[in-house]
């Protein structure tokens, strides 16, 4: 890592641990190398974690959060079947796990994928939440979301004025993971924007 000067990492969510590269997390506070990746923030987007943000925020920065944390509730042998007597209105999450591997959405599953989940479930409630499912963006023929890039440092917070998003199929499995079936889709901000320049940027 001492050879390291100056390179960009685009890990998004991984930063390699201190086992595999000796001195790299520390070259990165220390400076040395750029990092799209802040070491120390992406337990913040943990399943279980995550649920507690709007709490956070008011603690630390005593500021009311603008965004609202949608309704969630940790399974249990006593909730399991209600839940799943409307799994329609819920997304089902492991809290173990990364990604949309862990994550079921209640309205695209099938009579037998029911079952199997039901049964998961069963064995170890307290490692799964029920979050209530809110009704995603459209875009043409895709679901869609914005996901603005950002980078958190000791003394600065550097947020790109244009976002980009992640789409998928609209008849898919309601999921937004650029792993599955998912795409990126960018933002275009303008007084006049139509359809020609659009064709353009895609050529």
């Amino acid at each position: 890592a001492k050879k390291l000067k100056r390179i960009l990492i685009d890990s998004g969510y991984y930063v390699p641990s201190r086992s595999l590269i000796p001195g790299f997390i520390d070259s990165i506070l220390a400076g040395q190398v750029d990092s799209s990746s802040t070491p120390g923030t992406n337990f913040v987007s943990d399943k279980q974690v995550y649920l507690y943000v709007d709490k956070m925020i008011r603690f630390y920065l005593n500021e009311k959060p603008i965004l609202q944390q949608p309704k969630s509730v940790t399974l249990t042998a006593e909730n399991i079947p209600s839940i799943f007597e409307s799994l329609g209105d819920w997304v089902i999450k492991r809290f173990d796990g990364r990604g949309g591997k862990v994550v079921w959405v209640g309205s695209k599953l099938k009579e037998k994928e029911v079952a199997d989940l039901r049964r998961l479930v069963e064995q170890s409630p307290q490692v799964f939440k029920a979050q209530e499912r809110l009704q995603i963006s459209r875009l043409d023929q895709d679901i869609v979301d914005l996901r603005p890039f950002s980078y958190v440092g000791s003394e600065h917070l550097i947020l790109a004025g244009v976002p980009w998003g992640r789409g998928a199929p609209v008849n898919g499995d309601g999921k937004m993971n650029i792993s599955g079936n998912g795409h990126e889709v960018t933002v275009l901000i303008g007084e006049r924007l139509h359809a020609a320049d659009c064709e353009k940027l895609l050529k």
